[in-house]
Parts: C-alpha cells; structure tokens; sequence
C-alpha cells in the first residue's frame, strides 16, 4: 500500500536573513561626459565673447569714447593737438587712423599729415600686461620738421616724466616692424633743408643673440628704404670771402638702401646718383639725371659693406665694395682753392680695413676726365689700376692724357710710412 509524501512549502531564502539589508542598484556617474559638458560651455563662452566684444565695440558710441579717450591721452602726456578719425577691430586686433593731423607751432603747414595709420597690436602681449603696438602701417605722411640749435621748433610738446629710478636702459621697442607708404617729407636743420618724395621705408626689429648690440635697447634692425626726387639747399659762408654766402642747391634723383644694424652694421646694398650745384648762386639747381659726361654728376655705391666699430665710435674693421664718382669743384665749398675742373671716379672691388694696418687694403680701378686747375686742363682723362697692399699703393697700367699726347705708366709704387 502506497503513502503520499508529506506536503512541504519551500520558501526562498530571506536577503536581508542574518541582518543584512536590501541594496538599491546605483548608475556610475560619468565623469568624462561631465568633464566634455564643461569644456563645451568653456569655449562657447569663449565663441561669444568675440562677438559680444566685435558688437560692442563697433558701436558709434564707443569708436567716439576710443576716439576721445586717445586724444585727452596724447594731449596729456605729449602735450600735442592731434585730429583723426579711429576705429577699432576685435578680432584680429586692429587700431586704424584715418585723417590724421597735428598742427605745427609756428603758424605754417602741419607738422605731420597722414592719410591712413595702422597698428596691430599683438592681443597675447596685451594680456600678459606687455604693450606691443605689433606692425605699424602709415600711408602717405607729410612731415615738416624745423630744428634750430638742436632743438624741434616747430611743434610744442613735452616727454613724459620718468617713474622709475632704474638705470638699466631703455627697454625693447613696443613694435615688431614699421613701415612708410609714399611719405613726403619737408626737414630743415639750421641751414640744411631736405625736401623729398615718394619715400618707402621697411623697419623690423627683431631681438639680436650678439652678446653687445649696437642699439641701447637690445634689439637688432632691418632697414630697406627707396625715396625719389630729393631737393638739398645748403647756405653757408663762402671759405673765400667771409662777408659772402653760397647756396648749394643739389638734386638727388633716387636713393635704395637695404642695411642691418645689430652688433656690426651691414649694409647689403646702397644706390646713390645725382647732380651737384657748382654755381654758389642761388636758382642755379641742376636737373636730375645729367649725362655721363657732365663734372655735376654725383653717384654712390656700397655692396656687401660690413662696419665694425670700437667702443670709442671709431670703425674698428671694415669689409665690402665701394663706387663713388664726385666732381672736382666740390672742393670749393670747403676750401679757397684756385677754380678747378673735371670729375674723379674710384672703383674699389676689394676693402678691408683691421687694426693691424694704418692704410684700408684695397684694389680696384681710377677714373677721371677734364682734369684742371686755374684754367690749365692737367689730364683730358686718367685711367689706372690701384692697390693698397701692406700699407704701400701700387699704380699699374696708368694712361693719363695730357695736351695733344699721352702718358704711359707701367708701375708705381708709394710708401708713405
């Protein structure tokens, strides 16, 4: 006979048996989506500020209160009058003047006009609380300058004063580069005046490794400069007679220069021609770009012209290519000398100049025309090949025409010492 087994209820196990309680489950909290949320509101901050920025500052309200602000700032601290017209750029950071004028003392022209001013200030320097004004670009200046005794008399102004009792120099320049777009330019310095034309001129600084830079303030300087038609009037006393003034009045038809300055100075290249005034009377300007042959011929040539100068100023070595053509009756400017003629042209391939020697080592070429003195013509031409070699000049190959024949040189040598 069969028996049922015995009914029994099986009940799962108690979790919180034995005093243990029932955990809630929790998410993990993202930490890196957390971290990605802030950075996007960072630079959405940061997007907006530009324009907020670009907005504001566009408004007319604010390009006056610029405006104004930089006119009581320069009349302040320069105690100079200027007008102009200014406005700014956020982004990338930009200072335009426009219209720029600054009155002139002594009742004449504007001691500076300029049709259009740019600086571009670099903003990280700006933030680090460093004033860097950047590039500066000015358009078709006009400057007329008047110095008397040293000293500017055409425009009051006064420099601001010193806070600081540092004796360490003048800082770095606040700019990277500068640079002049057809300036004009009216300069008289006692009884030199300058007035020039079509004037381009590149400045840059950048900060020089040599261990004593020339420049005060540490930087080393890149220069390229171009001006056109140049008017020089020179009045001066006459070495002959001490009652009689002369009015040398040149003309410079073109000058290129392209130079750098750091702890030597180099000069790449330098172009000069023109024309000089052999006339003490006034009106008497020759034209620009005279012919070969004419004695007011003026011309200049540096190539690859490396100065190194003492502490003293004095050049220390000297290295590079020289060109220059002068006319003879330059001399009468300086001394009182019978009347003379023709022009001399030296032709240097080769300079060098150390401490080591009294006289430049040097070769190149000698030329001359219509040589003469007290109306007595000494060489109709003069052509000779020179060396300075241990401070002794050689002539070779000289041929120097005088009246109807010519003379032959085959070699000569000068010691002076």
């Amino acid at each position: 006979m069969s028996r049922r087994a015995p009914h029994r209820t099986v009940q799962a196990a108690d979790p919180d048996r034995n005093g243990r309680r029932k955990r809630s489950w929790r998410r993990r909290r993202d930490w890196g989506g957390l971290l990605a949320k802030l950075f996007c509101v960072v630079f959405a901050l940061i997007g907006v500020l530009p324009l907020t920025a670009g907005a504001l500052i566009r408004l007319d309200v604010v390009q006056s209160w610029a405006a104004n602000r930089t006119a009581r700032l320069i009349e302040s601290q320069l105690a100079v009058e200027a007008s102009y017209d200014l406005e700014l750029q956020p982004w990338p950071l930009l200072v335009s003047i426009d219209n720029l004028e600054v009155p002139a003392s002594d009742g004449g022209s504007p001691f500076l006009v300029a049709r259009h001013v740019t600086a571009r200030p670099r903003i990280f320097s700006l933030l680090a609380g460093k004033l860097d004004l950047g590039a500066i670009e000015v358009v078709e200046p006009q400057v007329r300058a008047v110095v008397r005794d040293g000293a500017l008399r055409n425009l009051d102004y006064a420099l601001p004063e010193g806070g600081s009792d540092d004796d360490s120099g003048p800082g770095e320049l606040p700019l990277s580069s500068a640079s002049i777009t057809n300036g004009r330019f009216d300069v008289t310095i006692d009884g030199l005046q300058v007035r020039t034309e079509q004037v381009d001129l590149d400045v840059t600084l950048r900060h020089s490794r040599a261990d004593e830079p020339l420049l005060p303030t540490g930087q080393a300087v890149d220069v390229a400069l171009r001006a056109g038609p140049t008017e020089i009037d020179h009045r001066h006393a006459s070495p002959a007679f001490d009652d009689w003034e002369m009015m040398d009045e040149d003309a410079l038809c073109g000058l290129e220069v392209r130079a750098s300055l750091d702890d030597h100075i180099v000069v790449r290249r330098l172009e000069l021609d023109g024309a000089l005034d052999l006339d003490p009377a006034a009106g008497t300007r020759p034209p620009c770009n005279v012919d070969d042959a004419d004695w007011r011929k003026v011309s200049l040539a540096l190539e690859s012209v490396a100065l190194r100068l003492e502490k003293g100023g004095g050049p220390e070595t000297v290295d590079g290519r020289l060109k220059v053509r002068v006319p003879v009756p330059i001399v009468h400017r300086f001394v009182d000398v019978a009347p003379t003629t023709g022009w001399v042209e030296l032709s240097l391939e080769e300079i060098h100049f150390g401490p080591e020697r009294r006289l430049p080592e040097a070769r190149g070429t000698l030329r001359a025309a219509r040589l003469g003195i007290d109306s007595k013509i000494i060489g109709r031409y003069v052509q000779a090949e020179l060396a300075v070699v241990r401070d002794q000049l050689e002539v070779r190959n000289a041929q120097i025409g005088w009246a109807g024949g010519e003379f032959r040189i085959a070699e000569v040598k000068i010691a002076p010492f």
